[in-house]
């Protein structure tokens, strides 16, 4: 296809306007418009007067050795005409030849038993190509060009990559992506509805697609491209209910908490890969939290959980839950003391021992921290909850 394109470039700088006054019983004369060389084609338009669209054709047809239908009389009034001569490659003058005829808006549809220019050769080829232009004549009716476009597989389609002007209908099952969600996104491909067009059968989730060959074989790669299988989610669901604490009043201290750290993030995978935050929502009906996310995410949740999910004591008093207490607060604020604290841990280097998490709620402290280290921290806060100006 990258030929073809290339070739198309070089080509739309010296295709003048496709219409012009020549008149059929008058056509254009000049230099020989093809010439078979050794191991090319030399293609040499009049520039002067231009040469006409059917002279093109019944050239064409003679050195290509294909059977062409086409109106003499319409044709015969499309001036084609190029500056200086091109020299083409036989195994390359098809594909030429049909992009020529697409840069002045002429279409090719197959009938009958024709050979694939890349495929097996057929005992006998029984069939013609219909030259239509777009503009004017048979090929210029609505639907006609859709209508009449052959069938052909998907596996196919590459053998036609260079076949510029070449109409086919196709189809395109897919096995990942939802058909309609691959028509929106390609519907912008397929412009002229009168020639081309793309519908989805969700039934059998299928594509079915009209359209230029070299259109049809871009449209394959893209879905080769996007029809793939999604990586699998590694979150799964899990429903936490709560003994003591009040859903509502500890999901925003667990989910903040829970959004800290992804996992993957510390092992430096590619952002791609790291799996998102964990999503905790409300349970009110049976005061729980609901929680999407990772094995590793779920159990930190927990662990979260479990610290906040305990019964209140009055002030001064201290709970144990293994390693964690809750303490509550006379005087200090206890966000401003956890962040003390925090600090005061990191720079000790105990900050992977001891933790410190305020409730505002209750103007509390949940402390984890070893049985080696509670009486320094029993000083601490003993130290710093007094009333202000101590």
């Amino acid at each position: 296809m990258s030929r073809l394109l290339v070739r198309l470039a070089f080509l739309a700088p010296f295709l003048s306007s496709p219409i012009a006054s020549a008149q059929a019983d008058d056509p254009p004369e000049g230099p020989p418009l093809l010439t078979v060389l050794e191991h090319s084609i030399r293609l040499e338009f009049d520039d002067e007067r231009g040469t006409t669209m059917a002279q093109f054709i019944e050239a064409a047809q003679e050195v290509l050795g294909k059977t062409f239908d086409y109106d003499r009389q319409t044709d015969g009034h499309v001036v084609v005409r190029c500056k200086g001569a091109m020299d083409v490659p036989k195994h390359e003058f098809w594909s030429a030849f049909q992009t020529v005829l697409r840069a002045h808006d002429y279409v090719v549809v197959p009938y009958g038993r024709i050979a694939s220019p890349d495929g097996p050769p057929l005992d006998a080829e029984t069939g013609l190509y219909a030259i239509r232009s777009l503009r004017s004549g048979q090929g210029g009716k609505p639907g006609y060009v859709k209508s009449q476009a052959p069938v052909v597989p998907r596996e196919e389609l590459a053998r036609h990559e260079d076949d510029t002007g070449l109409v086919f209908t196709t189809t395109f099952r897919l096995e990942h992506v939802h058909c309609q969600d691959a028509t929106n996104m390609l519907q912008t491909y397929f412009t002229d509805p009168m020639l081309e067009s793309i519908r989805a059968v969700v039934a059998s989730n299928t594509i079915v697609a009209t359209g230029f060959a070299s259109t049809l074989n871009g449209i394959d790669r893209l879905l080769r491209q996007i029809d793939v299988a999604p990586p699998p989610s590694p979150r799964t669901l899990a429903r936490i209910p709560l003994r003591h604490a009040v859903a509502r009043e500890i999901l925003p201290i667990v989910a903040g908490l829970a959004a800290v750290e992804p996992t993957g993030a510390r092992a430096g995978a590619p952002p791609a890969l790291v799996a998102p935050p964990p999503r905790i929502e409300l349970d009110p009906r049976t005061n729980a939290l609901l929680v999407l996310a990772t094995a590793d995410d779920l159990v930190r949740v927990r662990r979260t959980v479990e610290v906040l999910d305990v019964e209140i004591d009055e002030p001064g008093a201290a709970t144990t839950l293994a390693d964690t207490r809750v303490r509550a607060l006379a005087h200090a604020p206890a966000d401003e003391l956890a962040g003390t604290l925090t600090r005061w841990a990191r720079e000790s280097g105990a900050a992977e021992r001891i933790r410190f998490v305020p409730d505002v709620r209750t103007n509390s402290l949940l402390i984890t921290c070893p049985a080696d280290a509670r009486d320094a921290v029993d000083a601490l806060l003993a130290a710093l909850d007094v009333p202000t100006g101590e």
